[in-house]
């Protein structure tokens, strides 16, 4: 009576306890069986192309465009890519939000999936460098000459890209500041490329074509006449431009320009492409010719810009106030355009907790008390430590399953949609959400 009396008041409960956390890491944190890891393991051979961003720079909180070489994959079918990206949370790299691709797999082909993800967390960016808070995305064949820009405020970070590089969807390009157009071939962007274009310019987007001389020379020619309005940018762009390349100049100097936005420049003529203003176009003038043309794209809230000069040419390269000229193009920071603090009062804090689930949780846990106690009082034996082993073993399963039943129902999505029309025909709309959960 003695021992049973001992092993009543605190050894089985000893025992349980041990037991349970032995027995632990074998339900919770099974090894993946034999071809799982042989899976896995042929998984890591065939390493994924990932592509983030443009040229791979990112800005935190805003969509971005990703673009995933899968390798050939054994079989074909339906099948699904999740991409999850860093979000904000108490502890890095425990917080992150989930977008899922389906798509259809063919055996052994090589497939190319594009998806837009945001990146939340300022804590695990692909590398400090790489983030910027203001992005210039440069598509030009010379890539050098724009590393001045992060002397610019607002932590300006430069992206030289291809055309393929471009986005498919509008609103990838919402990490983009400025997109600087140098080279690009009309055939290089196919139609949703293109119509992601115009829409993101009408949208906001500032956009800074650059008439090269020498390019619009060589159009020139290919027209068959020195003289004539060269066709320097994709017909596509027409409906955007604020002027028309003309002729070919040979100007002694730009003085003109260190005149308007400052600096030192240096001797030499200048050769550039003669703009011609359309109606509504602001224009800065050089010896008389435009060489600046800027404006709205007709039915829209962006700005597009030309330069009928190549600033990564001397003597304009060599130019101390040419940082001057880029800050106009970039424009003034934007402020952001919804006040989330003001918009935070109209979100509901909190959601009350479904009654339901008060009474599941009570009546699961004195359901668990009372066949633990049970045990207890009236059979305290080893027998009866086994059964309570199970008990508990039951519990651990069950109540995860409780939690995610209580957290389904008592969080709520609230969200606000404010739409602002661009244009005649176009709005943009831009949504604020926030999941609200119960606290207790």
């Amino acid at each position: 009576m003695r021992r049973a009396r001992a092993w009543r008041f605190g050894h089985a409960l000893v025992v349980l306890c041990g037991l349970a956390l032995l027995c632990w890491p074998a339900v919770f944190f099974r090894p993946p069986p034999p071809h799982a890891r042989a899976a896995s393991s042929a998984e890591a051979d065939r390493r994924l192309d990932v592509r983030l961003g443009f040229g791979g720079i990112v800005k935190i909180g805003v969509p971005l465009p990703l673009e995933v070489v899968l390798p050939p994959l054994p079989a074909s079918g339906p099948a699904e890519m999740v991409i999850d990206a860093p979000a904000l949370g108490p502890q890095a790299g425990q917080v992150v939000t989930t977008t899922a691709v389906p798509f259809e797999s063919v055996a052994d082909t090589v497939r190319v999936i594009e998806a837009p993800v945001v990146i939340s967390d300022p804590r695990r960016p692909v590398s400090p460098e790489r983030v910027g808070g203001r992005v210039v995305v440069a598509l030009s064949d010379d890539r050098t000459g724009l590393a001045a820009l992060h002397r610019l405020p607002g932590r300006v970070a430069v992206a030289y890209v291809t055309a393929e590089a471009l986005p498919r969807r509008w609103q990838e390009y919402a990490a983009v500041d400025l997109l600087v157009i140098r080279d690009l071939d009309p055939a290089a962007l196919d139609v949703s490329q293109q119509e992601a274009l115009l829409r993101w310019v009408r949208v906001g987007g500032r956009l800074l074509l650059v008439a090269r001389p020498a390019a619009a020379a060589q159009s020139a020619e290919t027209a068959g006449s020195p003289g004539r309005r060269a066709p320097v940018f994709p017909a596509y762009l027409d409906p955007l431009l604020p002027a028309d390349v003309g002729p070919i100049r040979a100007l002694p100097s730009a003085a003109g320009l260190a005149a308007h936005y400052g600096g030192t420049m240096p001797s030499g003529p200048l050769t550039v492409a003669t703009l011609l203003p359309r109606a509504g176009a602001g224009h800065v003038d050089l010896s008389g010719v435009p060489v600046i043309a800027s404006a709205g794209p007709g039915t829209g809230a962006g700005q597009v810009i030309i330069w009928g000069f190549d600033p990564w040419r001397p003597p304009l390269i060599e130019w101390s106030g040419r940082l001057r000229l880029w800050e106009e193009a970039l424009g003034r920071e934007p402020a952001p355009r919804i006040d989330v603090e003001g918009l935070a009062e109209h979100l509901a804090a909190g959601t009350p907790l479904d009654p339901a689930v008060h009474a599941q949780v009570t009546s699961a846990i004195l359901l668990y008390i009372a066949l633990l106690l049970g045990l207890r009082r009236w059979k305290p034996t080893v027998a009866a430590a086994a059964g309570a082993l199970l008990i508990v073993l039951a519990a651990l399963g069950a109540f995860p399953v409780l939690a995610e039943i209580v957290r389904d129902r008592s969080a709520t999505l609230a969200q606000v949609t404010i739409i602002e029309p661009v244009g005649a025909g176009s709005a943009r709309a831009t949504t604020v959400a926030a999941r609200c959960s119960q606290n207790r």
